[in-house]
């Protein structure tokens, strides 16, 4: 009997441990996929900028003033992109890693706008 309950659980905690990799695995992947497209978003933005002001009334320092957000935003979903390709590519998913990082974009989905308003009020552009 005791043979038998040590090997059921050694197969539970088996189970949970690929299970727990199976969920960071897609925790990761969603992660990778979301960062890049914010990044190509913010990317494109950046450069969009400046060729979507036609009218010569508008003021060149806009663009600077618009652009500013962007220098902090496009990195930092560059660099959890990185970190997410890395972790995929050496197939080692730390919770303590993963979660964080899942969290953070989570937050930015919700919370966006309001980073966005929190970098542009310390903007040096504005008058």
């Amino acid at each position: 009997m005791c043979l038998y309950r040590n090997n059921f659980i050694n197969y539970v905690s088996t189970f949970v441990i690929l299970k727990n990799e199976k969920t960071l695995r897609i925790l990761t992947i969603v992660s990778l996929v979301y960062s890049v497209l914010q990044a190509i978003r913010w990317l494109f933005s950046y450069f969009n900028i400046e060729y979507s002001i036609d009218n010569p009334l508008i003021p060149k320092t806009l663009v600077a003033f618009v652009r500013f957000p962007i220098y902090f935003i496009f990195p930092i979903f560059l660099m959890i992109s990185i970190v997410c390709y890395c972790l995929i590519r050496s197939k080692v998913y730390s919770p303590n890693i993963v979660l964080p990082i899942f969290g953070m974009l989570i937050l930015y989905f919700f919370f966006g706008a309001y980073i966005y308003q929190w970098i542009q009020s310390y903007n040096p552009y504005s008058s």
